[in-house]
């Protein structure tokens, strides 16, 4: 067995599972046929024909190499020796790469809707089965899932309950008034109310709050073939005001600017030319 040729007679050795766990592979090779043969060692690394570790693993075709990061490139070969100690040349070499282990799925949103629905959206397609199934989801203190519904992009989940009791915590107070005006300012004063121990809020503890109505065209006008103007009704955010796709324009023509002043309640659109006599939405 000095040239130990006889191992290089054939494909001499595979991969055969690329991940049997996370960073690890399993490699095996052809056996020598040379009767004096002692066993086989596994040269690896990150380099091409560069290998950094060895593994004696004896008389044995199939060994599993362990701890091994994935997303790196590892290279191997294999080598065989007599009971003299003599070492054939690398086999031809192979090379995997461990791919990253895929991250699990998070509840990127929940809603609770009202008493008796629950909104869950997940960060990734999900497999249907699973999301319908009633019994991956378990409410405490206990409350029925009487059924799980899922929209096509696999996405988002609605859950239909019992209806869930008014929160207990004796933390959240709802007050209940007459209607409030739009744009005026309102302030709500609290005091005398003391917690379950008995310590008052002595100081008075205001709250300032407004309600405030969307912006609405006050005003339209073509101004030319080019040219469209839109005054608002209150002062306007400048960056979702002038952005393009905030507008469309049917049948359809390009946008080709938006502008609006200082006042930041006109802006004007600069457009193709529409064909004159044409109806626009």
């Amino acid at each position: 067995m000095k040239k130990l040729s006889g191992f290089f007679g054939s494909v001499l050795f595979t991969i055969l599972a690329f991940k049997l766990f996370a960073g690890s592979v399993t490699v095996s090779w052809n056996p020598n046929s040379e009767t004096d043969l002692a066993g086989y060692k596994i040269y690896y690394g990150t380099q091409s024909r560069n290998y950094d570790k060895t593994i004696d693993v004896g008389n044995t075709t199939s060994y599993r190499i362990t701890n091994l990061s994935d997303g790196l490139t590892y290279y191997f070969a294999v080598t065989a020796y007599d009971t003299a100690n003599n070492e054939s040349d690398f086999s031809e070499e192979v090379f995997i790469t461990l791919a990253p282990p895929e991250q699990p799925p998070v509840v990127a949103y929940f809603q609770a809707v009202d008493p008796q629905t629950l909104h869950l959206v997940f960060n990734k397609k999900m497999d249907p089965q699973s999301l319908k199934t009633i019994s991956n989801y378990t409410i405490s203190p206990t409350i029925q899932i009487l059924s799980v519904e899922i929209d096509t992009s696999l996405t988002v989940v609605t859950i239909h309950t019992d209806k869930h009791q008014v929160d207990p915590s004796l933390k959240i107070v709802t007050l209940h008034t007459s209607s409030h005006l739009y744009e005026v300012e309102y302030k709500l004063t609290i005091h005398g109310i003391a917690d379950t121990s008995g310590n008052v809020i002595n100081e008075n503890y205001i709250v300032t709050y407004i309600f405030t109505t969307p912006p609405t065209v006050v005003y339209f006008h073509p101004v030319d073939p080019r040219s469209l103007r839109l005054v608002f009704s209150k002062k306007m955010n400048t960056q979702s005001a002038t952005t393009i796709s905030n507008y469309t324009i049917s049948p359809t023509i390009q946008i080709l600017s938006v502008e609006i002043d200082t006042s930041l309640t006109v802006v004007t659109i600069h457009t193709d030319k529409h064909q004159v006599g044409k109806t626009y939405t």
